[in-house]
């Protein structure tokens, strides 16, 4: 059964109603935001049907799919954890979104250029713009070139190719398209393997031997974990509020360690001196500025695998309840430097446990980090 030569005639036929670059448009626009079906699915058979408006279909398609990839923009930045998170796990799209997360960290505005040519849904991409809250401007400008980029050398590949391009895709029709399911599976099935534990490096089985469970502590070590704690204590005194929106504002160069869902807010009052992100067993976790690791361990009662990061004279933060440490006491780590690995107590979900602390005295993460 020749399930997609039938599927094809039928787009012919349907293509070449009035009502088409209506649908056009509308699948550009929801492919930006949640639509899983590509924008070629119409505009190849359409700049087959009707070539001489094929400028006029990448237009269409290219203007539709930036404002629905600003509509995505607009929920990574404003609607994350109440609507875009639950998705992406009940999709088991959260792999491929940390993927995305950490192109950004890496190279900020540029990734949306490559977003265009990529395999991952650019819908992803939109949604993490938002999320890091990106110029509005530069994504707007970004996206467009990006999308007419891609858009263009599709119509423009199907006009070349002529009636050649036509009868060649009709024979082959059936392979291109098991060919193309096959591909999605692949990127299915990457995307879910990259939930499940990764082999430990070398350096993490080192860490990870000199923390475990029933191992006891060199005296030195001991001493050291000692001096960390003195640093680190928590006074009780609390600031007022002017000085801590003054000292916010100062420090808002700090980006989120890691995207997830917050299940536990801040609140000193009730002994709750960080935050719980939850997020995916094995998640990385990224250091949320420039900063030497002071501490690396697990002989913290009550903190699991512990990293410590000193940013400045003022500033500290700890990343607590690691599945595995990637880092080591004296390392020096840039912004979004991988540091460490997600854990997950037995029987709970897996969630990082973030602290931030200026001069000793615990800040609530919310009034540091990026908005998203």
């Amino acid at each position: 059964m020749k399930i997609f030569t039938r599927g094809y005639v039928r787009a012919m036929e349907w293509v070449q109603k009035p009502s088409a670059p209506i649908y056009l448009g509308g699948l550009s626009f929801l492919e930006a935001v949640v639509c899983p079906i590509p924008v070629e699915t119409l505009l190849v058979p359409m700049t087959l049907s009707k070539p001489r408006r094929a400028l006029f279909y990448t237009l269409l398609a290219t203007i539709t799919s930036v404002l629905g990839g600003s509509v995505g923009y607009l929920l990574g930045r404003w609607a994350f954890d109440p609507l875009v998170l639950p998705v992406l796990e009940w999709t088991g799209s959260m792999g491929t979104f940390q993927v995305a997360s950490g192109w950004f960290m890496r190279w900020g505005v540029w990734i949306i250029f490559i977003a265009g040519f990529s395999p991952i849904p650019f819908k992803v991409f939109t949604v993490a713009a938002g999320v890091f809250t990106m110029p509005w401007l530069p994504f707007l400008c970004a996206a467009f070139i990006s999308r007419g980029l891609r858009f263009a050398l599709v119509s423009q590949l199907i006009v070349l190719g002529g009636e050649r391009m036509e009868r060649f895709i009709r024979r082959y029709v059936e392979r291109i398209g098991w060919l193309t399911v096959g591909v999605i599976l692949l990127l299915v099935f990457a995307s879910c393997s990259m939930h499940s534990p990764a082999p430990l490096t070398d350096q993490t089985r080192r860490i990870e031997s000199k923390t475990s469970a029933g191992k006891a502590a060199s005296p030195k070590r001991e001493k050291n974990i000692a001096i960390v704690q003195q640093k680190t204590i928590l006074p009780k005194a609390i600031t007022t509020k002017n000085i801590q929106q003054t000292e916010a504002r100062e420090a808002s160069r700090w980006i989120w360690p890691v995207i997830g869902k917050v299940v536990q807010a801040f609140s000193e009052g009730k002994g709750q001196k960080g935050i719980h992100i939850r997020g995916a067993e094995n998640q990385p976790i990224h250091a949320a500025a420039d900063g030497k690791v002071v501490y690396s361990g697990g002989g913290l009662k009550g903190y699991g695998n512990l990293i410590i990061i000193k940013h400045d004279e003022d500033h500290l933060t700890a990343y607590a309840h690691n599945r595995s440490l990637l880092v080591k006491e004296g390392d020096v780590v840039k912004q979004g430097s991988e540091i460490a690995k997600m854990g997950r107590d037995s029987g709970q979900p897996a969630y990082l446990y973030f602290e931030l602390r200026h001069k000793g005295r615990p800040k609530n993460p919310l009034e540091y980090l990026v908005i998203r």
